[in-house]
């Protein structure tokens, strides 16, 4: 689980591309009309998934991360492991509830990428009365949540939850199988496509799956632990 005592926000400048922690662009265009995005010059670089890898630009450079600018004064002791939406707009946390005893979902919203974020509220909806809810992690779209429910052992279980769109609330949570072993903390891709997560021998190991709609399955470890916890 990830703990904070205060949640801050810090971008990294790129310079000269467009891409981030080396990944290439992609050129859409149709074959053999396809040309490099950066110099509009004919490229036979490889198909990949049906589409062409741009050279990386020689001019990529990544520079220092910017001063940390707090996100919220509204977050107390002990909040743990934060996951914002791709707008920025939206952001989940695991918190203490006293009237269950028990680690809930809380959500904070703001209007604008300018604005503090306002008071955390809990996620009726995704949070039960005898179990604790953790490691909340949401898609860039907002439309789907994937978080562990745990007996407050050693046991935890993996849910997810949908939503028609960002302003509705989440659905019945649906118990997430296919995975071996015991899951200890976990990050979802963007896409929803994608899950990592750490298990109880502390490696760090990645699923796949079509369909947000669907199980992860495919499962191998990337890593070798100690891993503590994964982030995107």
């Amino acid at each position: 689980m990830r703990g904070m005592r205060q949640l801050a926000l810090a971008t990294l400048a790129l310079a000269g591309c467009d891409t981030v922690f080396g990944l290439k662009p992609r050129i859409d265009a149709p074959l053999p009309d396809a040309v490099d995005a950066l110099d509009g010059s004919a490229i036979d670089a490889p198909l990949v998934d049906g589409h062409r890898d741009s050279p990386m630009p020689d001019a990529c450079t990544l520079t220092a991360f910017g001063n940390p600018a707090e996100l919220s004064t509204s977050l107390v002791a002990n909040d743990q492991d934060p996951s914002l939406t791709g707008d920025q707009l939206e952001l989940w946390i695991s918190r203490h509830h006293p009237a269950s005893g028990n680690r809930d979902l809380f959500v904070s919203k703001r209007g604008s990428t300018t604005l503090p974020f306002g008071v955390a509220t809990r996620s009726a909806e995704l949070s039960s009365t005898t179990l604790a809810e953790i490691d909340p992690a949401i898609t860039a779209n907002g439309l789907h949540i994937v978080f562990l429910r745990s007996d407050g052992g050693s046991n935890t279980t993996l849910f997810q939850a949908d939503r028609p769109n960002p302003n509705a609330v989440f659905n019945t949570p649906v118990e997430l199988t296919g995975l071996p072993g015991t899951i200890r903390t976990i990050e979802i891709t963007p896409d929803g496509l994608g899950l990592l997560y750490v298990d109880a021998t502390s490696d760090l190991s990645e699923a796949t799956r079509t369909s947000t709609s669907g199980a992860f399955g495919n499962a191998s470890v990337v890593a070798a632990g100690p891993i503590e916890v994964p982030s995107l």
